[in-house]
């Protein structure tokens, strides 16, 4: 029986994802992460910076907002509860005032529509429940910046 020769096609031909690896780097950034009463702080860290992202952890929303001026970020991830002193929603509105190129993205325990209403009325460019694992919150971000680059 005749066998055609198979030829690798161009997805086969690059394991390593190379050209989605650039594209990546292409968006990543310095990131502020304000999540230290959320156990999935540290996972969420450790995926941004495996994909090139500079991540900087803030105590609160008071340090978080001084950590984006210090280097620029042009992402925070926050705490819907960020600290003792002010909610995240407070942080996130007193942030955008500050450096409203910056892109916010709000962790919480609220119903995602009633997470998603608040972060539209302070300015957040997203939502994530608290529940979501670190590749949705990184999605968030990606779509976040994609439509923000366009």
């Amino acid at each position: 029986m005749y066998q055609q020769p198979t030829t690798e096609s161009r997805k086969s031909s690059n394991p390593h994802g190379l050209r989605e690896e650039t594209s990546q780097r292409r968006r990543c950034g310095k990131l502020v992460l304000s999540l230290s009463e959320l156990p999935q702080g540290a996972v969420i860290e450790r995926y941004f910076q495996e994909r090139g992202w500079k991540v900087q952890l803030a105590t609160d929303g008071t340090d978080a907002r001084r950590l984006v001026k210090k280097m620029k970020a042009s992402v925070v991830i926050l705490s819907e509860q960020a600290g003792a002193q002010e909610s995240g929603w407070l942080t996130c509105w007193k942030l955008l005032s500050e450096s409203p190129n910056t892109k916010v993205i709000v962790v919480g325990e609220s119903h995602v529509e009633r997470g998603s209403r608040n972060a539209g009325l302070v300015g957040a460019s997203g939502y994530v429940h608290a529940s979501d694992t670190a590749a949705a919150v990184y999605h968030v971000v990606d779509d976040c910046i994609k439509t923000c680059a366009v």
